[in-house]
């Protein structure tokens, strides 16, 4: 999926937050992501950039646990 089409599904969504203290991380920006690229030497999937940047990193259903660069210190639910 484009990162438009990914904007559209999330646009589309009611998208709640879990009230547990912990602030919210930002959106990764391309930036960042390249930033991780050339720190590590790994390329990241298109689609998965294009993912994050629309939905960010968090927890999804309290089951998956989502990561993305910049963010590896992020509690596990």
């Amino acid at each position: 999926m484009s990162k438009q089409e990914w904007q559209e599904l999330y646009d589309s969504l009611e998208v709640t937050f879990a009230d547990d203290g912990l602030p919210r991380a930002p959106k990764p920006t391309l930036a960042t992501i390249r930033e991780y690229e050339a720190a590590t030497g790994f390329i990241l999937p298109a689609d998965y950039c294009d993912f994050i940047q629309v939905f960010g990193p968090g927890t999804l259903g309290r089951i998956f646990v989502i990561r993305a660069p910049g963010y590896s210190k992020m509690t596990e639910p």
